[in-house]
């Protein structure tokens, strides 16, 4: 089975990212990463990533999953490009838990996300979506991860938001949506890029006004 195959068909994006997460309601039992990659696997890659980056795309109330998820979209990403035909997480991020409320979270606000987009997605620019695009699709998430894992404040929604809009884009077939995702995260390389060019220039002491700065915003 290769990590590019298309995902089953069998329900819809929102029904299985409702289905999955709302294992957890009621549960005493917290979902982990390893559980979440066991459920979906290769086939739900896209929505796998969709799941991890929506913490810090929206952003939901989550401390502390930022680091870790960014840490696991990069790992997956690379997967992605070597075509491996079983995900894997090293054993610290697979027993990491999604806290019953944080999963219950992601599962309101995702589903609500589904509900405006759905009319607005759908399969088509099917050349953004060959083996050669997905790799260029898969370069830009694992990019996106490693910006996630950076610790500069008040940064990681935006990478989080390309990672979200490509994983939609593979799930659901749409090119549009994936060109969208490249732009967008080709101005997040740039920001980044200026951001630690400023810090080189000004010291790590300028990442508190440029938060006081976004926080007065």
């Amino acid at each position: 089975m290769d990590c590019h195959a298309e995902p089953l068909r069998q329900e819809s994006l929102a029904q299985t990212f409702d289905r999955v997460l709302s294992r957890t309601d009621g549960d005493a039992t917290a979902l982990t990463l390893g559980a979440l990659v066991d459920t979906l696997g290769t086939r739900g890659v896209g929505l796998l990533l969709l799941i991890l980056s929506l913490p810090s795309a929206l952003p939901i109330p989550a401390p502390g999953y930022s680091t870790p998820f960014g840490l696991a979209i990069a790992l997956l990403a690379l997967q992605l490009l070597f075509h491996r035909k079983q995900l894997w997480l090293p054993a610290n991020l697979r027993q990491r838990n999604i806290k019953n409320e944080t999963a219950q979270k992601l599962r309101t606000a995702g589903l609500r996300v589904f509900d405006k987009t759905e009319r607005l997605i759908r399969p088509r620019w099917r050349w953004m979506l060959t083996p050669v695009s997905r790799t260029v699709l898969s370069t830009a998430i694992l990019i996106m991860g490693i910006l996630m894992i950076l610790p500069i404040p008040l940064t990681n929604t935006v990478p989080a938001i390309v990672v979200f809009i490509i994983s939609l884009s593979l799930a659901e077939e749409d090119g549009l949506w994936s060109v969208a995702g490249l732009l967008l995260g080709a101005l997040a390389v740039l920001f980044y890029a200026a951001l630690i060019t400023m810090i080189l220039i000004y010291g790590p002491e300028i990442l508190d006004e440029i938060k006081s700065w976004m926080l007065a915003g």
